[in-house]
């Protein structure tokens, strides 16, 4: 790859966006982050009442469930997923989307461990880091 292909690449990371549509699932939201970043993932939790209706659960969201139920704003449906951005700043963005708790998680060898001590790290970062972990 010559210089100016690098550049390129690095410019179309730099400007990574995930789009959702009213179709998308949460499965198909989760395969195109894995497409970008292979050692990190993204899993979707829903609130749910606990018993009584006093405590507030938290339920995995299903591969197939589509995520326009759970839109904030109808007219944003964008999260900017560049090799530069945080995970504290996707997270904060996908929680402006969507009315879901989301969790990213990184690769450590066959499991997948929480990026909580590591939120300032980029998604570059975290992903190289997986890959490490992952040799």
């Amino acid at each position: 790859m010559d210089r100016f292909s690098g550049i390129k690449c690095q410019q179309a990371m730099r400007n990574l966006e995930l789009h959702m549509k009213n179709e998308t699932t949460c499965g198909n939201m989760q395969d195109e982050f894995l497409i970008s970043y292979p050692y990190l993932k993204l899993e979707f939790q829903k609130y749910k009442q606990g018993p009584e209706g006093n405590a507030i659960q938290v339920e995995k969201l299903l591969p197939d469930e589509k995520l326009l139920s759970f839109y904030r704003r109808p007219e944003q449906h964008t999260v900017d997923v560049g090799f530069d951005r945080t995970v504290s700043q996707v997270i904060k963005q996908f929680g402006e989307v969507l009315d879901l708790k989301v969790l990213l998680l990184r690769q450590s060898g066959n499991v997948w461990i929480e990026t909580t001590l590591t939120r300032n790290w980029t998604l570059e970062q975290q992903n190289r880091e997986g890959k490490l972990l992952s040799q």
